[in-house]
């Protein structure tokens, strides 16, 4: 072989070998602007004063435009030593945002020994990331929230990790912004629910992850604790000094040392001894531990807290780990202290006055108005209402248009084919049974007995069943029957419909006496003291007659409505001269 051809073959090995030994690299992949960039070559074989390094953008390439930056090795733009190995730093780089490519070339030519790939990007914004609670009940669904993402990526995680753990670990859950382990949109904002996460008690991390996969943007920390118990207050808003009822359920190892304490709302943080609570109570609704109570209620009678915004805290075991909270206020605006009836039943007369009690506290008394169901009374400048119903009847006071109260009056109806009670009077011991015929029946049709001043809807019927005898609505019975067995005290008795308050038969007012009954009979009849005596047995509170006669066919009136105050009734008649015979006899009141 010609020995000029075999030199410069070798010549070329010699170049080639010298250009794949050359090692060229960068500090980064992308850069912030005005972000320094550091290039480091190494493996340069026959070395020369004038090797540079010049960037590119991406779209152009050495011999073309000129660079848009450029250094020899020595790192200025004056030549110095010929380096194998060694680094260089643009200082200010000035690059736009953008694509770029910084190359390794040879001797202030444009032969590239080798190249490298980057990008200028804005500094990404600071992800802001919120979880809808800070402590979760295992197994309850946890939604993370997030916003500001810029630039976004189809790639960016949502990921949890153990509390303190490097989020170059493997993540106990994770998903991509979308939701999904699939990579969806690139979204700026949004959220995801991880519905069933599984995780064990303890203290957790939720990240928002970079595309990378490992970088956090943004981290919010979280706990899982056992199943907390359900803890509610019977009202949102209070009056001053207004009984606050507390209930819940579901306590699992509840201990003696249980505890409600009530702080204000603008207290600093949670609870923690700092300070302490405003009002307290055990669950027992007492400041003396007793019993263990995994569901329950009570009530703070008279709680004396001012005006404002509360927070009452289910606390634990004398401690200050939150099983609940609920968030309430007290308030002095103007209500209702009391609307009531004279009398409950127009069987007793008519008119019938209602009277009411308003407190405005710090407001005002803008409207007051009494309604029917039909007709609407203004009663702003009054206090007592005289009304003369004909049948069952709710009034409503309503005061500024939304607070109100009730009071109901009755038409008693008595003892109808419909509807009857076995007898008005009673010993106790005796039940009361009631019986209906053709009603409606349904399901949740409902017989309710109350004691004589109660109010349906406002009070609680303390005996009540459905129609099926039992407290579980089922059948649709029009006919039947059932029995109470009540102690001693005036009552009524009322059949509503379709598990309200709407009367469908009924009221029937009854007693129950606390001695045995006496039938009715003339105890004693003679002369005292110049007139004449009439003893009989009677029944507390029930109303009689006493007729008279000269032949036991045609009777007139000698008394009427007297009403009994016991057992035991008593009349003096001035005697009739010139009678022949002369009859009396006693008749009772329904």
């Amino acid at each position: 072989m010609n020995s000029r051809i075999l030199a410069a073959l070798f010549t070329l090995l010699l170049v080639a070998a010298s250009h794949a030994q050359t090692v060229f690299t960068l500090n980064k992949a992308s850069y912030l602007p005005g972000e320094a960039i550091t290039a480091t070559w190494s493996g340069r074989t026959s070395p020369a004063a004038k090797d540079w390094i010049g960037v590119y953008p991406r779209t152009s390439s050495p011999g073309g435009p000129v660079s848009t930056l450029w250094n020899y090795t020595s790192g200025t733009r004056t030549a110095g030593t010929p380096l194998q190995a060694g680094s260089i730093t643009f200082t200010n780089p000035g690059l736009a945002i953008g694509q770029w490519s910084a190359y390794f070339l040879s001797n202030d030519s444009y032969n590239s020994l080798g190249r490298v790939d980057f990008v200028v990007a804005p500094a990404p914004t600071q992800v802001v990331m919120n979880l809808n609670k800070a402590s979760y009940a295992t197994g309850e669904a946890i939604t993370a929230t997030w916003s500001n993402r810029t630039p976004a990526n189809a790639n960016d995680k949502i990921a949890v990790f153990p509390r303190n753990a490097a989020t170059t670990t493997t993540p106990t859950l994770w998903v991509h912004s979308s939701g999904t382990q699939t990579p969806g949109s690139a979204l700026e904002s949004g959220s995801v629910t991880f519905s069933s996460p599984g995780l064990a008690i303890g203290d957790w991390t939720m990240h928002f992850l970079d595309s990378d996969g490992t970088t956090s943007r943004a981290n919010v920390n979280f706990s899982v604790t056992a199943a907390l118990p359900s803890f509610t207050l019977n009202k949102s808003v209070y009056q001053l000094n207004e009984p606050i009822k507390v209930t819940w359920s579901g306590r699992t190892a509840p201990s003696t040392t249980d505890w409600v304490g009530v702080y204000p709302t603008s207290m600093s943080g949670v609870p923690d001894g700092s300070p302490g609570s405003t009002i307290w109570s055990y669950m027992n609704g007492t400041q003396t531990a007793t019993t263990a109570l995994s569901s329950g209620t009570f009530t703070f009678a008279a709680p004396g807290l001012p005006k404002g915004n509360w927070t009452a805290y289910f606390l634990a075991n004398d401690g200050y780990q939150i099983l609940g909270s609920v968030q309430f206020t007290v308030a002095n605006s103007p209500r209702i202290l009391g609307f009531t009836a004279d009398h409950a039943f127009i069987n007793d007369g008519t008119p019938i006055t209602l009277s009411w009690v308003i407190d405005p506290g710090d407001g005002a008394i803008e409207t007051l108005v009494v309604r029917d169901g039909t007709n609407e009374t203004d009663v702003h400048t009054a206090s007592v209402l005289d009304v003369s119903p004909e049948q069952n009847t709710t009034y409503t006071l309503v005061l500024n248009g939304t607070i109100t109260a009730e009071a109901r009056v009755f038409k008693e109806s008595g003892n109808t084919a419909a509807f009857s009670i076995g007898a008005t009077h009673l010993a106790t011991g005796s039940p009361l049974t009631t019986t209906w015929n053709g009603v409606t029946g349904n399901s949740d049709s409902w017989i309710a007995v109350f004691r004589a001043g109660q109010q349906p809807r406002i009070d609680q019927a303390p005996y009540w069943n459905y129609l099926n005898g039992t407290r579980t609505a089922g059948g649709n019975l029009i006919d039947g029957a059932m029995s109470f067995n009540l102690p001693a005290g005036e009552y009524y008795v009322v059949l509503f419909t379709n598990g309200g308050y709407t009367i469908e038969q009924g009221p029937i007012r009854f007693t129950v006496h606390p001695d045995a009954i006496q039938p009715l009979a003339v105890t004693n009849f003679g002369q005292d003291n110049g007139d004449m005596r009439l003893d009989w047995n009677s029944l507390p509170g029930v109303s009689y007659d006493v007729q008279t006669s000269t032949d036991m066919i045609h009777w007139n009136s000698e008394a009427e409505g007297i009403r009994a105050r016991g057992t035991a009734s008593s009349l003096f008649i001035a005697p009739t001269p010139g009678d022949a015979s002369r009859f009396w006899r006693i008749r009772q009141n329904p």
